[in-house]
């Protein structure tokens, strides 16, 4: 672990002379008292209120080694010990204004580390995405003109080279993993673009992207470098030609071409990947299937959907198919714990797919950790979501907003908060039984096998997310209004995957998401369910407080007998969760005694708000005209008939249909109504 890596874990940081102030993790330390430093290769913590190195350590989730980064250079006492070479880049907007500093430091044993600052000068970005940072050297490109043209290298010494030759250049900021947000590069549309990528696999699959969000925002003179002596890995800072053959490459420069990809068999492989270490159903492994695809094309969705990996006990499956995950989605971040500081700022600056393992513990574990998990699952699903953190910034402490969009799988057992299982797809795994076999999981044979699937994926996003982005998928009718957002990208893939993958999906939408209102409901709802159940049961108006509690006692599938972490729900407990509701007991009369209880009037207004089912209506609707597709049942005598005929309702027609309903929501907007076996699809 490097010295940036291992502060990016701490709260509070702060420069103190040669080293850092933060918080100590390791006792309860509102005011920094935790001194880190480095030297010979070694971080150096010291507690100042007396907290051990090792407690230190092991409050972060790390070991004693990790305080080891690197072996120290070797060095005699009469030599002069090497020293790192640290280079910072100003990030500055067209207009020429500091956002951002990015600190590259290239140490005496060949590796390098990167570090951020704010514009000024504290550590880090804040909660703001490096892929919104503006391209490195924009402030240095002249007003376009005629034949103006760019080059587009991946980081700042590519593009520092390329300007002191005297070559128009900009660099991007975010690393291969990452692609600048679609309003940084709508600075280059005045440009001609000459793409030049990094010799590997990541690299041109990053200059893809952008090749793809420039295409997507109307650019089409694109060029791409050739320069097939190109080292391993290298870029445009390793070409030490003349200034005349630098610009004879540039001009020999080739019409971007975007890649092509069988996404049908790409999505079969990736199924054949996962269950090959996984007992899955097929509904759930063609969502998993669609999902991991969805992982790296996420850019094109304002949503995503999580998933909620569960079991009833342990030794099911869930750590291995997270492992499996990691081999395949994009930009994977595998954990089961971190600090809450770290968890918010890593997930804002990298956008990884998160694989959080053990959710149960988290959610029950150190509260800072939770409450910032839970923030981070809250606001993370869709686009813009935030989550708010105080910093300390000169002295003052303020509110930071972090981004927490990003793809995240979650392993457990047992329950979800409410809000984030809303939000997520559910996996319940088991289990293997007799005869159900898996292969062994080779970590080395694995990644091998699912690194071609990996650069596949990565190949397809990047021309995939503009066909994406404006894709208006078809859904089935059983899906509430959550379970349309989550599913939206995932059917947006199965279409444009076609073949049966389009049937595959919505059915398993409809098996893993359809129809999910009971299970989902409050547990306030719950218990009006079952206290209306009760009065209709016993045919009375009204029950004692305590006649009620042990009726409810009694619904063994609603659990009230385990209330109240197991001591079961009583008469307070009742009164508590009727509260919200307005329902109060009071003092009734049961023949000659009275005692304190409820009347089943007082319920009405609840039951009719929270457990009816609205009547069906006739809805009068003009100017909508619907393109009824009829297909044939199977097994009908003219299966492969079909027929497309307009139909413009004349007075008013039935919102029976969620179809019809859903047109009107869309306020009159035309919508394809087909019949598919023995249900609509919209």
């Amino acid at each position: 672990m490097q010295i940036e890596d291992f502060l990016s874990r701490l709260q509070g940081v702060q420069r103190k002379g040669k080293g850092w102030l933060a918080r100590c993790p390791a006792h309860n330390d509102p005011k920094p008292s935790l001194s880190i430093s480095e030297k010979d290769g070694k971080l150096l913590l010291y507690c100042f209120a007396g907290c051990p190195t090792e407690a230190v350590v092991a409050a972060l989730g790390l070991e004693m080694k990790d305080l080891f980064p690197y072996p120290a250079p070797a060095h005699s006492k009469n030599s002069a010990k090497p020293k790192p070479k640290v280079t910072r880049y100003e990030i500055r907007n067209a207009q020429g204004q500091l956002e951002a500093i990015h600190e590259r430091v290239d140490k005496p044993d060949g590796s390098k580390t990167f570090m951020w600052h704010g514009p000024d000068g504290s550590l880090a970005l804040g909660g703001r995405a490096v892929s919104s940072l503006p391209l490195y050297g924009s402030e240095k490109l002249a007003q376009p003109g005629p034949g103006s043209r760019v080059v587009v290298v991946e980081g700042e010494k590519a593009a520092a080279s390329l300007m002191a030759r005297g070559i128009p250049a900009v660099g991007t900021v975010c690393g291969a993993g990452v692609t600048p947000d679609s309003e940084v590069l709508r600075y280059l549309l005045p440009f001609a673009v000459i793409l030049w990528t990094d010799n590997d696999e990541p690299g041109r699959q990053h200059m893809a992207k952008i090749a793809a969000e420039l295409r997507a925002l109307g650019h089409h003179s694109i060029k791409v470098v050739s320069w097939p002596e190109a080292p391993e890995k290298g870029d445009a800072a390793d070409f030490l030609g003349t200034d005349d053959e630098l610009k004879e490459l540039l001009n020999s420069a080739v019409a971007y071409t975007p890649p092509t990809t069988d996404l049908a068999a790409l999505l079969v492989n990736i199924e054949r990947f996962i269950k090959r270490y996984v007992i899955l159903s097929d509904a759930q492994v063609v969502t998993l299937a669609l999902w991991v695809s969805h992982t790296h094309a996420f850019a094109a969705a304002d949503v995503t959907p999580y998933l909620h990996v569960y079991s009833a006990e342990k030794r099911s499956g869930k750590s291995r198919l997270l492992e499996a995950l990691s081999f395949v989605v994009a930009n994977p971040w595998s954990t089961a714990r971190v600090t809450a500081a770290v968890l918010v700022r890593k997930v804002a600056r990298e956008k990884p797919t998160l694989l959080l393992d053990e959710s149960d513990a988290a959610f029950r574990g150190n509260r800072e950790y939770s409450e910032a998990l839970r923030g981070i699952l809250n606001g993370g699903w869709r686009r813009g979501g935030v989550a708010s953190v105080c910093e300390k910034r000169r002295g003052d402490w303020v509110a930071v907003d972090f981004e927490t969009f990003s793809p995240k799988a979650i392993a457990g057992i047992g329950k979800l908060p409410d809000t984030v299982a809303d939000r997520s797809i559910p996996i319940n795994m088991k289990r293997r039984g007799p005869g159900e076999n898996v292969s062994r999981f080779h970590w080395r044979e694995v990644k091998g096998e699912a690194a071609s699937i990996a650069e596949a994926l990565s190949t397809w996003a990047s021309g995939a997310i503009p066909t994406l982005r404006e894709a208006w998928p078809k859904f089935p009718v059983s899906l509430d209004d959550r379970a349309v957002d989550i599913w939206e990208p995932l059917l947006a893939i199965a279409d444009l995957a076609g073949g049966e993958w389009p049937e595959n999906a919505r059915s398993a939408a409809k098996e893993l998401s359809g129809n999910r209102v009971e299970e989902d409901d409050s547990i306030g709802v719950r218990l009006l369910v079952d206290i209306k159940a009760i009065f209709e049961e016993r045919k009375v108006e009204r029950l004692s407080s305590g006649a009620l509690v042990e009726a409810l006692l009694g619904v063994e599938e609603s659990g009230w007998g385990t209330w109240r972490l197991g001591k079961g729900l009583d008469q307070a407990g009742l009164a508590k969760l009727l509260k919200p509701f307005g329902v109060k007991p009071m003092v009734l009369r049961f023949g000659e005694d009275t005692a304190r209880g409820y009347e089943r009037g007082q319920f009405e207004e609840s039951f009719q708000r929270y457990l009816h089912i609205p009547e069906k209506s006739v809805t009068p609707v003009t100017g909508v005209t619907f393109w009824a597709s009829r297909f044939k049942k199977s097994g009908s005598e003219d299966e492969n008939v079909t027929g497309v005929t307009p139909v413009t309702p004349p007075g008013g027609i039935s919102v029976d249909s969620p179809l019809v309903a859903e047109a009107i929501r869309l306020g009159g907007r035309i919508v394809s109504i087909e019949e598919s076996g023995d249900e609509e699809v919209l």
